[in-house]
């Protein structure tokens, strides 16, 4: 699988979010850096003029993780034809989603 999916390890927002702040949809995240398989990123600067789905998964190595959005993955030409990048987060450490797209290959 050829993965357009973006993954980070470390999230660093550039505002501190309260305890109370709660994400919902419709609501606007906070601009972040993130380690990814394809480098590090600064969310708004990647996203650009883009619309984005954003997903978050709940482990490598996962069979949720492997079907879905391994068939996102598949279909990303599509996404891409319609101005639409997508990116996905997970709790794990960026060399076990690097080890994790690799086996899915």
């Amino acid at each position: 699988m050829t993965s357009p999916m973006w993954h980070h390890s470390t999230l660093n927002t550039d505002n501190q979010t309260r305890s109370s702040d709660k994400m919902r949809l419709g609501a606007t995240i906070p601009n972040f850096t993130a380690e990814t398989t394809q480098g590090r990123i600064k969310f708004y600067d990647w996203l650009g003029d883009s619309w984005a789905v954003l997903f978050s998964h709940p482990a490598d190595f996962t069979p949720v993780c492997t079907t879905e959005l391994g068939r996102i993955a598949v279909h990303d030409h599509e996404f891409k034809k319609r101005g639409v990048k997508v990116i996905a987060h997970s709790c794990d450490k960026l060399r076990s989603h690097t080890d994790w797209v690799n086996v899915s290959s």
